[in-house]
């Protein structure tokens, strides 16, 4: 079983993609404000960073443990991810 992200277009309402993030469940997903960076994370600590455009993969990380909230700096160019009793940053680069 592969758990995915749904991508819908703001305007058309229509899907645009679905994002095979892995094994694991979805617990978090964020959008950078400029639009360039998606991440989706799961409960076995995976984060994945996706290009926002062409919706692919970008990078993959594993983190300390099970990921319930995630959040992207404006630019995509770090992100922090939280469970419970930790929060951690990490820089996206490609």
């Amino acid at each position: 079983t592969h758990f995915y992200a749904q991508v819908w277009g703001a305007g058309s309402g229509e899907s645009m993609a679905m994002l095979v993030h892995g094994k694991a469940r979805l617990t978090a997903v964020a959008w950078a404000a400029d639009g360039q960076r998606i991440a989706t994370a799961d409960e076995a600590g995976e984060v994945v960073i996706w290009d926002g455009e062409a919706l692919n993969e970008r990078k993959r990380v594993k983190v300390g443990g099970p990921v319930t909230a995630l959040a992207l700096r404006p630019d995509g160019q770090r992100f922090a991810a939280g469970g419970p009793g930790r929060v951690e940053v990490w820089t996206v680069q490609d």
